[in-house]
């Protein structure tokens, strides 16, 4: 689903890097300006479900070595996976109930 990509920020350097990570991933935006335009239709989904929109700002090599963690392919499915989790570990509830 496109809204869990919304608010994943990630600057067009670390981009590339983000890009070869999710080479094998053929739904992976191609460059960095298709990749802004899935946020900003995962934002306006988002809104439209009446979601808050929690900021991620993407770091490559965390994620990569998430998908390294968990066994898991890096790409978009990945992506979206590591955000609600982040997002998650971000909440007052969550760090709550690790206690």
């Amino acid at each position: 689903m496109k809204k869990d990509l919304a608010g994943i920020t990630i600057l067009p350097a670390a981009f590339e890097e983000l890009a070869g990570d999710c080479k094998f991933d053929p739904k992976f935006p191609p460059s960095f300006p298709a990749w802004l335009a899935l946020e900003a239709e995962g934002a306006e989904e988002a809104r439209a479900a009446g979601r808050t929109i929690l900021r991620v700002d993407l770091e490559p090599a965390r994620f990569r070595r998430w998908c390294q963690i968990v066994g898991i392919v890096p790409g978009l499915e990945a992506l979206r996976a590591y955000a609600i989790v982040e997002r998650q570990q971000s909440q007052p509830l969550a760090r709550g109930l690790r206690a």
